[in-house]
């Protein structure tokens, strides 16, 4: 992995009870893989997935889909964690963008 892709600053957080706490913070390289619209009356949503590349910030045992990364003002949801090579130096995630919610 070129160190010059990781370009991107995340946020990888942990689920403690009901909120959210930052676990640590790594470079990383964000990839769009593709998405989906799909809707039926007024219901109507948009799945957007990522792939995210970083070095290993984590024993790959530690990290898994309870986390979630923050990425700016987006959120991805992990739902796949591939420590590529079974080497601890590269970790590939599947996410799944969460959709944004409005303010209150």
């Amino acid at each position: 992995m070129r160190s010059s892709r990781l370009r991107h600053v995340v946020i990888i957080q942990r689920k403690n009870g009901a909120t959210w706490e930052e676990d640590s913070t790594c470079f990383a390289e964000i990839i769009p893989t593709g998405g989906a619209e799909g809707g039926a009356a007024l219901n109507y949503t948009v799945t957007l997935r990522h792939t995210a590349q970083a070095a290993a910030i984590l024993p790959s045992s530690d990290l898994s889909s309870t986390h979630r990364l923050a990425w700016g003002s987006k959120i991805l949801d992990i739902f796949l964690v591939e420590n590529v090579d079974q080497l601890n130096r590269e970790i590939r995630l599947q996410c799944t963008e969460l959709p944004a919610v409005a303010p209150e």
